[in-house]
């Protein structure tokens, strides 16, 4: 991924360090004299994103890869590079998380795409959850009373129940992330203005994520039907009809992600129609052949579950079970 990362932003990347991809500096159009860096000045650890750092070591700059591509982004705005920068596909790369993106791109950049098989058996290694401040997550206020939170069919019961918090320094609606023993592992943000260069964010502790864990994980019983969809809403949705409902935040699943589920013995898909969806419920089925799986799709007059009426959910699940 750190390859494609550096390709997206237009950089020259060389893996020739056992621990470090180098290349030109990513950001010598903006901090270099000249605008150029003539040498492969910077290097990425090779670790997985989320804990990769990048270091120029002719302009100085250092940070997390998140920072870096947020950083590119702001000089583009006021002073464009004069190459090509796909930044919509290294913030995909850097997040793996953004479950606007109706695109097949998602899946392969997460490690799913033709070469699942290859794929999976490289990265089944335990994956070391990282512990997140309680005491952080409650200097966040309850959602309850934002004007968006009922837009979106929540009510005070259901945010009391997902513990729903409003950031009110980026504006956004934020979901906890807890694990099946209620431990927190993350925070999750979906922008309610509809003006943020980035409409979902997974916030880090300490420059830490775990992208793995499901949200809604500490309220679901494995043991019975298990329901499977994208984004927060249609999490919230989709409870009122079958409260044993976990969002995987994108429709790109790691290995690691569907491991942690392995304990169900039914699982109920619910993604959008579309080709995220269809990837989404490709990952399912190849994932776990043996399983009875059962693919449930929103009415294409509502498009994906979070915009479907209560009703038209429950009537839908009312015909499975």
């Amino acid at each position: 991924m750190v390859m494609q990362l550096v390709k997206a932003l237009g950089g020259d990347p060389h893996d020739v360090q056992k621990k470090w991809v180098t290349t030109p500096c990513l950001l010598a159009p903006w901090r270099h004299d000249g605008g150029k860096d003539g040498s492969p000045s910077a290097g990425i650890t090779k670790t997985a994103v989320e804990h990769s750092k990048y270091n120029c070591f002719t302009c100085g700059f250092k940070g997390n890869l998140l920072l870096l591509v947020t950083t590119i982004h702001q000089y583009q705005k006021s002073s464009p590079a004069k190459y090509a920068i796909d930044l919509k596909t290294a913030m995909v790369l850097v997040m793996a998380e953004d479950d606007d993106l109706d695109d097949p791109l998602v899946a392969g950049l997460a490690g799913l795409g033709d070469d699942y098989d290859t794929v999976k058996y490289q990265h089944n290694d335990p994956v070391e959850l990282h512990d997140f401040d309680e005491d952080w997550l409650s200097s966040f206020p309850s959602a309850k009373g934002l004007p968006y939170a009922y837009e979106r069919g929540l009510t005070d019961e259901i945010i009391d129940l997902f513990e729903i918090k409003y950031d009110s320094y980026q504006r956004r609606l934020s979901f906890p992330i807890r694990d099946f023993e209620g431990a927190l592992r993350g925070l999750h943000g979906r922008d309610v203005t509809n003006q943020n260069d980035l409409r979902y964010y997974s916030y880090a502790y300490k420059d830490k994520r775990n992208p793995s864990v499901w949200i809604g994980e500490n309220l679901v019983d494995l043991a019975h039907p298990v329901c499977v969809t994208e984004g927060m809403i249609d999490m919230t949705q989709i409870w009122k009809a079958h409260p044993n409902v976990l969002a995987s935040k994108s429709s790109a699943m790691s290995w690691a992600m569907l491991e942690r589920i392995r304990d169900a013995d039914v699982i109920i898909t619910a993604y959008d129609l579309g080709v995220g969806g269809d990837k989404g419920r490709s990952t399912i089925e190849n994932h776990f052949p043996e399983k009875t799986i059962v693919h449930l799709t929103p009415h294409p007059m509502y498009g994906d579950f979070g915009a479907t009426p209560d009703l038209v959910i429950k009537e839908l699940f009312d015909m499975v079970f």
